[in-house]
């Protein structure tokens, strides 16, 4: 009489555990738009200098996908000019610019996604010149030396 019960049990627990991994792979489909709806409100509160609330929006994308390239960069900008931050400021910065390396300009420039819309996308330049005054301003002579002349000769 027990293995009767049992039985309608395990084609249960199959069939939860399926949904729970059908609803797992809808996920990344829907993050980058919620990221890119964030990043646009956080970078107009920073256009408009409400740099509180940019801090705190282009940080809650970077919790959802730490790699992401517009908010590191600005997050960076924030913490170096507006906070004093250079040492936290780096790590963005870092961030952002090996991000943009391992993305050659024209893939950048291919038609633009709805995650990509409404938000400037920094240059190499801009990020490497973020990164090299967060360096200064640590005194970090070496790896600032060192940083520029990775940047000359990828150049």
């Amino acid at each position: 009489m027990k293995m009767e019960l049992r039985l309608p049990i395990i084609p249960l627990i199959i069939c939860s555990l399926a949904l729970a991994a059908g609803c797992e792979t809808t996920r990344p489909v829907v993050r980058p738009i919620v990221n890119a709806h964030a990043r646009l409100d956080a970078y107009e509160a920073y256009s408009e200098g409400r740099i509180e609330e940019a801090r705190g929006g282009f940080q809650k994308c970077i919790d959802r996908d730490p790699t992401e390239l517009k908010s590191n960069y600005y997050l960076g900008r924030i913490l170096l000019d507006h906070y004093d931050q250079p040492a936290a400021a780096t790590k963005h910065f870092e961030t952002a610019y090996a991000v943009k390396q391992n993305r050659p300009e024209e893939q950048l420039n291919k038609s633009h996604t709805p995650e990509d819309t409404g938000v400037p996308t920094p240059t190499l330049s801009q990020v490497a010149d973020g990164l090299a005054e967060a360096l200064f301003r640590q005194k970090l002579r070496t790896q600032l030396v060192g940083f520029l002349n990775e940047v000359v000769s990828y150049r």
